[in-house]
């Protein structure tokens, strides 16, 4: 079984282990790989993006059953367009994992209710200029962010 995929080994192979190459040389060479790297839009639809991996994309099948949907969101938002944060929740069983992280033996197998919750404008994660206040303002505008800036931590300090 090969250690690296396709796109790796043939972009490997245009490589001269034998040769320093110049910086923009690399960057070219970078640029050419066969497919690596590259990214590649494989469809197009309406989504919600709430945060960081916070996405709900309409017409995606879920990932896993607690999976954030689209229709659900925007029928929440519709009905509660003045939240901020919109709960979902599931029967679970709780799991000898669960009864052993949280110490609920006597609950072990037992089904309770789960939360998760889609804050809006709350993100940690990236920098905004302006974040939305509510679910409405997040559907009327769209808003720009940049990962955070390891250096302006080093200026605080």
């Amino acid at each position: 079984m090969a250690k690296y995929g396709k796109n790796y080994q043939q972009a490997a192979k245009l490589v001269d282990r034998t040769k320093a190459y110049h910086p923009q040389e690399a960057i070219l060479l970078e640029n050419s790989k066969a497919g690596q790297g590259k990214w590649e839009l494989s469809s197009s639809a309406p989504c919600i993006v709430a945060g960081t991996a916070v996405v709900a994309i309409k017409g995606k099948e879920k990932a896993a059953e607690f999976s954030l949907d689209y229709d659900w969101l925007m029928e929440e938002i519709k009905q509660h367009p003045e939240a901020n944060e919109y709960k979902m929740t599931k029967l679970s069983p709780v799991t000898l994992a669960v009864a052993l992280n949280e110490n609920k033996w006597e609950e072990l197998g037992q089904l309770r209710e789960i939360t998760k919750v889609v804050d809006i404008g709350n993100e940690v994660k990236r920098c905004y200029k302006a974040s939305p206040k509510n679910g409405q303002e997040l559907l009327e505008k769209q808003y720009q962010s940049v990962p955070w800036d390891i250096s302006l931590l080093a200026k605080l300090t």
